[in-house]
């Protein structure tokens, strides 16, 4: 599952439609296509689910939406893991880290290049990841 949406937006001017846009995007989107599988043909052959998820420590001012459904689906593949294993079904999440790509660093207009070169401090090995590495 790698379905997900975000946009920058301060907490405080969040509106409540932003707030469900991305929450039902990134986590009942999640949860139903899951569902979904998991009754079809999970079930009865068992398989494996993986998650991507975005990094979760520390906080993302301006990313409360998209935080919180994402925290949201970490524990959800917990508790699918333990639901489901019975019917041989894995269920594991992925967390890449940053990845820098030009579309990425476009998607958050004016924000982009400085959130993208501040998060790039915050990596050990300095540097980002793209997309053709993970």
């Amino acid at each position: 599952n790698n379905g997900g949406g975000q946009f920058v937006m301060p907490a405080e001017m969040l509106s409540p439609n932003g707030w469900d846009a991305v929450v039902n995007t990134n986590l009942r989107g999640t949860f139903f296509l899951t569902q979904s599988v998991f009754k079809r043909c999970m079930k009865e052959n068992g398989g494996s689910i993986v998650n991507i998820l975005m990094e979760l420590h520390g906080g993302w001012p301006g990313f409360a939406h998209s935080v919180s459904a994402r925290a949201g689906v970490e524990a959800l593949s917990k508790t699918l893991a333990v639901e489901w294993g019975e019917y041989g079904v894995s269920v594991n999440n992925i967390i890449p880290g940053i990845i820098y790509s030009d579309t990425a660093v476009q998607n958050y207009g004016p924000f982009g290049p400085k959130m993208f070169r501040e998060a790039k401090k915050q990596v050990p090995a300095g540097r980002t990841r793209y997309p053709r590495g993970i």
